[in-house]
Formats: structure tokens, sequence, C-alpha cells
């Protein structure tokens, strides 16, 4: 792993995929530090407290109840998610019916077009060996959590499987899952050790009665000579307010601002700012809170810290 020290606010441009450089082919071009966001040092608010939740791989704000975040472990845990708040205390475990989990890897919250709520969608998508024919995300309609006691298990009914194929039958080692809160289209970036990670669309509305090929949109490259870090991704999030996307890999986090008009894929393959954080044991979550002014980490292990760092005035 990649130890890295904070270097809150630094702006550094990188293009993406097919995008041309600026100067030289292939090469990131370097922008004003002023068209970046700062954000403050993480500071950790709290850990969390369930022993249950040792393998964090994604977390989400939940958009129905205030204050209370979503987290669900790796692979080898049951098909269930973990509700707390914003110190890690425990809110409850929600178990769902009739799915059979793979590998969990990230997770987004939103809307759908096709019902009216909110859902989460997990993304089943891991695949280490590259031998999953079909990959899976799951959608279920977010419950109430009460964020003054904990409600223990609960299970719950309702969740669709939405099962794609990658194009070509090519298996994908995947640990992000966006959302685009405009559209409700599904994003699925791919993780890899080197060389460039694509990125793959299921456009709204969604069918869980028949196998989608995705669409490839667009292709990202990290761990540059000019975008130093690990190049494995390993999670993200779509801020709806500010229409916000943030990226993170083992030693960095990526923050692009959406343009008005343009799709996540002509985001992400456009200029990102850099923001240099603090180093995690196995940091593969990172979260918005619903407006867009802070981002929160955490990462594998037991009782890990949750880490929040707001962007300054």
């Amino acid at each position: 792993m990649t130890l890295m020290k904070l270097a809150t606010g630094a702006a550094i441009l990188m293009l993406l995929g097919a995008i041309p450089a600026a100067s030289e082919a292939g090469m990131p071009a370097l922008a004003a530090a002023a068209k970046c966001p700062e954000f403050d040092a993480p500071t950790v608010r709290g850990r969390l407290a369930s022993k249950k939740i040792d393998e964090a791989s994604g977390i989400a704000a939940s958009h129905r109840n205030k204050g209370v975040f979503y987290v669900h472990n790796d692979s080898g845990d049951r098909p269930r998610f973990y509700a707390i708040d914003e110190n890690g205390r425990d809110l409850g475990r929600y178990l769902l019916q009739g799915i059979v989990p793979n590998d969990w890897e990230d997770m987004a919250v939103g809307g759908a077009a096709d019902h009216e709520g909110s859902f989460i969608y997990f993304g089943d998508i891991g695949d280490n060996s590259r031998e999953r024919s079909t990959v899976d995300i799951i959608r279920i309609p977010e419950p109430a959590v009460d964020l003054h006691r904990e409600v223990g298990k609960q299970e719950l009914k309702g969740a669709i499987v939405l099962t794609v194929q990658f194009p070509g039958g090519i298996a994908h080692n995947s640990e992000t899952l966006l959302l685009d809160p405009d559209t409700y289209d599904l994003y699925i970036v791919t993780k890899v050790n080197r060389g460039e990670s694509k990125i793959f669309r299921y456009p709204a509305p969604h069918d869980p009665t028949k196998i989608v090929v995705l669409e490839e949109v667009g292709s990202a490259q990290f761990g540059t000579s000019k975008l130093p870090g690990a190049n494995q991704l390993t999670g993200g999030d779509i801020a709806p307010e500010q229409n916000r996307i943030i990226l993170r890999t083992y030693s960095q986090v990526l923050v692009w601002k959406r343009e008005p008009g343009n799709t996540i894929a002509e985001t992400l393959t456009g200029p990102a700012c850099l923001i240099l954080r603090h180093s995690e044991p196995q940091g593969e979550a990172i979260a918005w809170t619903p407006d867009g002014s802070t981002y929160v980490t955490v990462s594998e292990g037991a009782y890990p810290p949750l880490f929040f760092s707001t962007q300054r005035p």
C-alpha cells in the first residue's frame, strides 16, 4: 500500500481517457489551484461500533433519514447492510430477503426512473479472478431509520436484482458504483492493477427481467507520472445537490465538478481536482454528505474510524 501524507487542497488537473492532452499526448495538463476546492484535514468523529462491520467496503449517506449513513462489508458477509450515525453508533442491521451475495464492493443511494422514493443500490461487482460472466446490482427501497434508537436486526423485502454483462462477455473486477442523480443511470468503473480503468453505463430505466449489456463510455488512468499514487480505484459517490463526483484509490481522492448538460462519462474524462489525503490501512469506502460539502471515508478492519473532511468556505 502507498502511504501518503495529507496535503489538503492540492490541486492537479488530470485528463482521463479519450480527451486529448493540452500539450503532450497522454500527459495531463496542469490548472490553477483556484479552480479546485480546498478541504479541511480529515477529522475523526467516531468509530464503527458494530463488531460485525469488520471489512467495510462501501458507505453512502441516507437521503431519507437525516444524519444516517449505510455501510456494508466486502465479500463473505450475508446479504445485509448496516445503519450508523456520523459517530459510528450502530442503528441496526438489515438483511435482504431472497438475495444471494457474491462480492459486494460499493453502494449508492438515490432515486429510480421507474418508481418514486429513495433506494439503496449495492454493487455486487467484485471479481478478483475475473471469471464472472455477469455481475449484479441490487436495489432496495430505503428503510426508515431512527437516529435515537437501535433496532437490532430487520429483514427487508422488495429487493430486485439487476443483472448486467460487460461488452463482449469480458470479465472485469470493479469496486466503484455510481448513480446519476439526474437520469438515474448507473455507472461501473473497473479496478485495474495497471493501465486504464474502464467506465461502463447502465441507462435507466432498469429491467430486472433480463440481462443487460453495459455500454462502455470512457476510461480513466490513475497512478500516472503526473498523478502519483495508487492506480487501483476502490470507491466513489456523487453528491446530488452540487452534482460533484468523488472517486478514491488507496492513496488519493479525486473530485470532479459536473457542468450543466454534461454526462457522468464526459465529466470523468475531463479535468479532476486531486485532494491528497491521510492513509488508511485498507481504504475502500467513500461518500459525500447529501449537500456535497463534506466527504467521509472508512477503512476495512475492526472498529475503524470515520473520517470527515469539509470544504473550506
